[in-house]
């Protein structure tokens, strides 16, 4: 008897706890959680009124039942009404992200405990990704990188395309602008516990071998102190301090056969928004609770246009925290919000500028130096490799004149992955 009265009990629990979603999201109205900025996704979402149910039902009562049939052949016999209001179930749980937070932090408190006794001076930033947290909490870290000798197969590949490109565009100067990262030199807190590091490799792999005329510049890094000054703590993008490094090397490296290049573009002072909390990344993906300072410089660019697919779009969010309208969403992506995102092809038309034109091939690190390279052409590109599976240059450079091609990037995007070849 009692068995029975505790499996009625368990049976009622969970029933109340599944009717308590759709209910909670009754009293809530209109759902706030759109997007996860904690996460870097959109979350489910489920409501009735978009499901055809009530024009299906209208329809039926003036005779026309094909609708209605059709209705339930999709929502209920091919299960899509089940599987939407299970997904949105998950995502907008009643309290989701006070429960995620604790099962975070128990993780946390587990993972203390398991390397108390080590001296390693970072640990796992959780149990899900691969990230790793600086004992003294100064940063959020990639693992260091490993030497594979399969990689410098790749190089060569990424080599000879360079070489083809130079020899089969003669005209068009071809430039690479490589981002070396903490995971991928000596430098990394825990680069000695690898078997065999990267330590930069692969790099010095490509420089010996490129083809002479490829002009390369590098954003290095001597020591984890440099880390610290150029790079975000808690994301893998570079800050204010790199973006203005990054900036002036590209602007030297172009001006070598762009003499002509208008100057630097000059700045008044360091803009840093009082009270916003920027959690990169690695904070979001990991739920590890450390913020930092998020702040920017206003170049007062000159008049200009975005284009994207020859819509004319506002790329970045930066003249409205310049007003002071800055988005107080929990964790939200203020790099992402005040530069721009990620897109597949991108125009900036600069008027009063000399005619002349940049290609720019790259991930999200371009991002922030866009309009300050564009701002020294007539039209400048963007191209990123993520978005397309048969990008071709020549096809590309039958529309758009170019004449200069920089590509922009950490190891994978300059030379270590076949995604980013850039194929003729």
């Amino acid at each position: 008897m009692q068995e029975k009265k505790a499996g009625y009990f368990l049976i009622i629990f969970f029933i109340l706890i599944i009717y308590a979603v759709p209910l909670y999201w009754v009293i809530r109205g209109p759902n706030p959680y759109e997007r996860s900025w904690l996460e870097g996704r959109y979350l489910a979402d489920f409501s009735l009124t978009n499901r055809g149910f009530f024009t299906a039902i209208k329809s039926a009562t003036r005779g026309d039942t094909s609708q209605l049939r059709e209705v339930i052949q999709k929502e209920f016999v091919e299960r899509a009404f089940q599987k939407d209001l299970e997904s949105a179930a998950a995502d907008q749980f009643p309290f989701r992200y006070r429960l995620i937070d604790t099962a975070k932090g128990a993780d946390r408190l587990i993972i203390k405990l398991a390397y108390a006794a080590l001296p390693d001076p970072a640990i796992p930033a959780d149990m899900q990704s691969e990230y790793l947290v600086m004992r003294d909490g100064s940063a959020i870290l990639f693992p260091p990188g490993s030497f594979d000798e399969s990689i410098l197969d790749v190089i060569d590949r990424r080599i000879r395309n360079y070489a083809t490109l130079i020899k089969t565009y003669p005209d068009i100067h071809f430039y690479v602008y490589y981002i070396e990262r903490l995971q991928n030199t000596a430098h990394h807190p825990l680069a000695t516990f690898v078997g065999e590091p990267e330590n930069g490799q692969y790099y010095d792999y490509f420089v010996a071998r490129k083809p002479a005329a490829l002009q390369v510049e590098k954003f290095s890094i001597e020591s984890y102190d440099d880390h610290l000054k150029y790079f975000y703590r808690t994301d893998h993008h570079w800050n204010i301090e790199g973006i203005l490094r990054a900036y002036n090397q590209i602007h030297g490296m172009l001006e070598e056969n762009y003499p002509k290049i208008s100057g630097v573009r000059q700045y008044e002072n360091v803009i840093a928004f009082e009270g916003v909390e920027f959690y990169g990344g690695l904070a979001r993906k990991s739920f590890q609770n450390i913020s930092e300072e998020f702040s920017v410089v206003d170049y007062a660019l000159p008049p200009y246009q975005v284009y994207e697919n020859d819509q004319a779009i506002t790329y970045g969010d930066s003249a409205n925290y310049l007003a002071g309208s800055i988005p107080q969403e929990a964790y939200f992506n203020h790099y992402e919000g005040y530069y721009g995102g990620d897109k597949a092809l991108m125009t900036f038309v600069f008027e009063d500028t000399p005619d002349r034109n940049l290609l720019v091939i790259g991930n999200s690190y371009d991002n922030s130096l866009l309009p300050l390279l564009a701002s020294h052409y007539h039209y400048t590109y963007n191209v990123d490799f993520r978005y397309y599976t048969d990008f071709s240059l020549s096809a590309f450079l039958a529309e758009h004149d170019v004449d200069d091609v920089v590509v922009i990037g950490e190891n994978s995007v300059v030379f270590g992955s076949e995604r980013y070849l850039i194929r003729r």
